[in-house]
């Protein structure tokens, strides 16, 4: 699903009266920063892929693999909650009236 463009979003906040309405701004609301979330949902399972893959070769903690699988992890769960963040700003803005 592709990124919405926030420039062109209706002013005021969204309608929420019925169910339809509804659905659609879930669905607005999921497209907000989706490359921020699958990126950061891939770089998470390629982590748990190179900790698997470390603890089935080298059967040990402290590898370079681990700790290079785990920096990614991080990364990955950090690109997650800039996903979340956008998320929920876009959210607060357009609930307040704004674009």
């Amino acid at each position: 699903m592709p990124t919405p463009d926030h420039s062109a979003s209706p002013e005021g906040p969204p309608d929420l009266s019925t169910d339809k309405a509804k659905r659609a701004y879930r669905a607005e609301l999921r497209a907000v920063a989706n490359g921020w979330r699958w990126s950061g949902v891939a770089l998470i399972f390629a982590a748990m892929i190179g900790v698997i893959y470390n603890l089935q070769t080298y059967q040990r903690h402290g590898t370079p693999l681990e700790i290079a699988s785990l920096v990614l992890m991080a990364v990955g769960l950090a690109l997650f909650g800039v996903a979340f963040v956008k998320t929920n700003a876009y959210h607060r803005r357009r609930i307040s009236g704004g674009g």
